[in-house]
């Protein structure tokens, strides 16, 4: 498969973990009522190669997903921000794992994923139960009264939610020189770029900019946007700089220390604002994880 079909395909995979467009953000999806598909056969290490980046390939009925964090695995198996995921035990944050599954290309990315959720409880003996629990979030809604939105902010003819419950066998790669219909660009510290996305997965990846404290969607925009958002973030302001005092980070070359900050780059560029507030959100509480036995 090739590295842009590979970038659309691992970016619907994203989407479909986050995306809550019929339901309310604040409610985790719904658990399966009978028994979750299961990959044909699958195996399952722990990756102790100490490299920082995950590989993906999907190549006919072959999944291979290496070097994933496995709180990132969890998350995406049961559709859960990062936030709404807790009591997590602290050797998993640090562990990273390598799963070589195989599937018929007839099953959506959606699929595999909920795939991921026997293979967690028979491997590492997953047990968790859901509870409510009051937290700070950010809400996001349209900054503009007239609902006007920013110069950045672009409806697109894609939606990668869509995309990610179409059969991987059915998805094709853009022409030379296209960017991809849905996924993510890369832009550097402060710069998000985004091709087909819903506001969903959109404000999972807000959560990271706000140092993990969850972003709530209530704009009411539906479908797919083309999103290019540049800010400086906090630790690379010139006034964050300067109070540190001696050389600059590395990436500060990168980034206009005198740039907006998030939440004004967010008025102007998008045309949306973010709003502290506390909320009740309900959770996935971990009550067993343990290290899997390899095979």
């Amino acid at each position: 498969m090739s590295r842009p079909l590979m970038a659309l395909v691992l970016a619907a995979a994203v989407i479909a973990a986050v995306s809550a467009q019929t339901r309310p953000p604040h409610i985790l999806p719904p658990l399966l009522t009978g028994p979750a598909p299961e990959f044909e056969v699958a195996s399952v290490k722990i990756n102790k190669s100490g490299d920082a980046q995950t590989r993906f390939n999907f190549n006919g009925g072959r999944i291979d997903v290496i070097n994933m964090q496995l709180r990132g695995i969890i998350q995406s198996a049961y559709r859960v921000p990062a936030n709404q995921l807790v009591n997590v035990p602290g050797w998993v944050n640090g562990t990273r794992v390598d799963i070589v599954a195989k599937a018929d290309p007839k099953y959506s990315v959606q699929e595999l994923q909920t795939m991921l959720q026997p293979l967690l409880v028979q491997r590492f003996k997953l047990k968790f139960h859901r509870e409510m629990r009051d937290m700070d979030v950010y809400v996001m809604t349209l900054a503009n009264p007239d609902g006007r939105l920013g110069p950045k902010l672009e409806k697109s003819e894609s939606n990668c939610e869509e995309l990610g419950a179409q059969p991987r066998s059915s998805l094709a790669p853009p022409k030379p020189g296209e960017l991809p219909a849905c996924g993510t660009v890369p832009g550097g510290p402060g710069h998000m770029i985004f091709r087909g996305f819903g506001m969903g997965p959109f404000v999972q990846i807000l959560g990271i900019a706000t140092r993990g404290r969850q972003v709530i969607d209530q704009t009411g925009l539906a479908g797919g946007y083309n999103i290019d958002l540049q800010y400086t973030p906090e630790a690379l302001s010139a006034a964050a700089i300067a109070a540190r005092g001696g050389a600059p980070p590395p990436l500060a070359a990168q980034v206009d220390p005198n740039g907006p900050d998030l939440f004004t780059a967010m008025r102007e560029q998008l045309g949306l604002k973010l709003e502290g507030r506390k909320m009740a959100l309900e959770v996935m509480v971990v009550d067993n994880l343990e290290p899997p036995v390899e095979d």
